[in-house]
């Protein structure tokens, strides 16, 4: 109901959250607009697209106005993502015929389909000329403390960071690197491990590595980053390690937690005590240990619900990393082996008030880049999971099938160690790929469909496996999930969830009110209704 003439709305003031405050003159150094200039013109493109998050917007005419000069070229600025800000937004690129894009800010670094080349700018929040004024001395003598301990062993600590804290990043290392040639003999210094953006082609960056030419050969490449053993002369060390993610200010519920949440689940390898954060505006060193359980404890109670669902929304997330469909045809495979009714959907940026339009559905599962898998908010009234979460559900609910030889090697396991949210490692060739009759088995003929408790709601849930007919059933031209043979059960379903959407009243009485007379209704057109006559003389109508 409106209850003013509006006018409130049009005087309120929006305040812009995580806003990069740059001042003018340091634009062109900051977002690498020289080295965007010369990429341009070196591969001889002639329409560029400028991709920019949101907290970026306030300058992002600036620098495009600094590019078309510089390189007299047409560029103009993509603004709003059509999903995740951290991804590439290719299809919003093809949609104005760009010859390449420009994507400034957070990135993911997730593997694209490769249809535009893409330059990633990620900008920096200390330039050269500000870093000599950082100090880190009270978190570099924790983090020393913590890698040797009293009886003289060592652990490796792993230094990450966000991108554009890099520059932040290299001081921490070179003043860490200078405190423990000062407090230690060369026996007790423990290995440093240092993480470089992973590009793929067509992929580059327009940042270079503060360490340049004296950057050792990678050894691994996780979420994102490649990791580097600074220490030439030491053997790869063996886990358990320590981290230090260096970012700026963030809260549990803000976009720029993900990339420190993707980096926490994705090392398995860091201890849980081990892991610290470095709020480089403050100089505070924090234990992760506590946020680290709690994210842990929240995917575990979400895969609890999983096991529960029934009907499932598959949410594309992503049009631009590499792979998406066969994630999304190997999931609906699974939903038709564990018999769930399924729906695939395409939403855009995902909000709490546009997924509530969606209450017949008991879980959504995400299809995202990794960064972007990890959204969860507390306003959501449907839970939202990753594709392991959800292998991992339909993986426990059929472990009671007497078809497995070995479950530890078929079953896929949730343990809350290990988290794949990159879903290309769960596709054939990853290093978590597990067959789909091995995570969700085929019903054995006359066995009957195994149960087990839910631990959400108490009650038994069975599990209802599809039977071979079904599997080979081709679904792909009427775009039915449920079989023939099980439309009662997903009527069944359907009718319960109409029912607890129904409001009964706090006391319905039924059978003790008398029946009402039925009376003919208001007819007409809004400015002038049959009775309205009648009704402001006071009349019956």
């Amino acid at each position: 109901m409106i209850t003013d003439d509006g006018s409130e709305v049009v005087a309120r003031t929006i305040t812009l959250k995580n806003n990069w405050a740059v001042p003018d003159n340091n634009v062109s150094t900051v977002f690498c607009v020289d080295e965007t200039v010369r990429w341009i013109k070196n591969n001889g493109f002639n329409q560029i697209g400028l991709q920019f998050p949101d907290e970026l917007l306030c300058v992002a005419a600036v620098i495009c106005k600094q590019i078309c000069e510089a390189s007299r070229k047409f560029c103009f600025i993509l603004g709003d993502s059509s999903f995740a800000g951290c991804c590439v937004d290719e299809v919003a690129g093809q949609r104005f015929q760009i010859d390449a894009l420009v994507h400034y800010g957070r990135a993911c670094l997730s593997k694209i389909t490769g249809r535009l080349p893409v330059l990633y700018i990620f900008g920096q929040r200390h330039i050269s000329t500000e870093i000599d004024s950082l100090s880190f001395t009270d978190a570099v003598q924790l983090l020393y403390n913590n890698c040797i301990s009293e009886s003289g062993g060592t652990q490796a600590l792993l230094i990450t960071y966000d991108f554009c804290f890099q520059n932040a990043a290299y001081v921490l290392y070179k003043q860490l690197e200078s405190y423990c040639r000062r407090a230690s003999t060369l026996d007790c210094v423990f290995p440093i491990f240092w993480s470089e953006p992973a590009l793929t082609s067509p992929a580059a960056s327009a940042s270079s590595s503060p360490l340049q030419g004296a950057l050792p050969p990678k050894l691994f490449a996780r979420c994102g980053r490649t990791f580097h053993l600074m220490a030439s002369d030491v053997s790869m060390p063996k886990p358990p390690w320590s981290l230090v993610h260096v970012g700026g200010t963030i809260t549990a519920e803000s976009e720029g937690f993900m990339p420190f949440y993707r980096v926490l689940v994705s090392l398995p390898e860091v201890t849980h005590p081990g892991s610290f954060y470095l709020n480089v505006d403050s100089g505070e060193l924090t234990s992760s240990e506590t946020t680290v359980r709690t994210l842990l404890k929240r995917r575990s109670y979400l895969i609890e619900k999983s096991k529960d669902a029934q009907r499932v929304g598959i949410l594309i997330g992503t049009l631009s990393v590499c792979e998406y469909q066969h994630i999304i045809e190997r999931i609906k495979r699974l939903l038709r082996r564990a018999g769930r009714f399924y729906i695939t959907l395409a939403v855009g940026r995902l909000n709490p008030a546009k997924l509530a339009n969606l209450p017949e559905l008991d879980l959504l599962v995400l299809i995202a880049c990794p960064e972007a898998s990890l959204f969860d908010s507390r306003e959501m009234l449907i839970p939202v999971v990753t594709p392991f979460e959800l292998e991992c559900a339909l993986s426990s609910v059929s472990a009671c099938v007497d078809s497995f030889e070995s479950v530890e090697n078929s079953q896929r396991l949730w343990t809350g160690e290990k988290f794949w949210v990159d879903f290309r490692d769960l596709l054939p060739g990853g290093p978590e790929y597990c067959p789909e009759e091995m995570i969700v088995p085929d019903r054995l003929p006359g066995l009957d469909a195994p149960g087990d408790v839910s631990l959400v709601t108490g009650r038994v849930r069975m599990c209802k496996l599809s039977t071979d007919d079904a599997l080979n059933e081709d679904h792909s031209d009427n775009g039915a999930v449920m079989v023939r043979g099980e439309w009662a059960v997903a009527d069944k379903d359907v009718s319960q969830a109409t029912f607890t959407r129904t409001w009964y009243g706090l006391d319905p009485q039924l059978g003790q009110t008398p029946v009402a007379q039925l009376r003919e209704g208001l007819h007409g057109v809004p400015t002038h209704y049959t009775t309205e006559t009648d009704v402001t003389s006071g009349s019956n109508p």
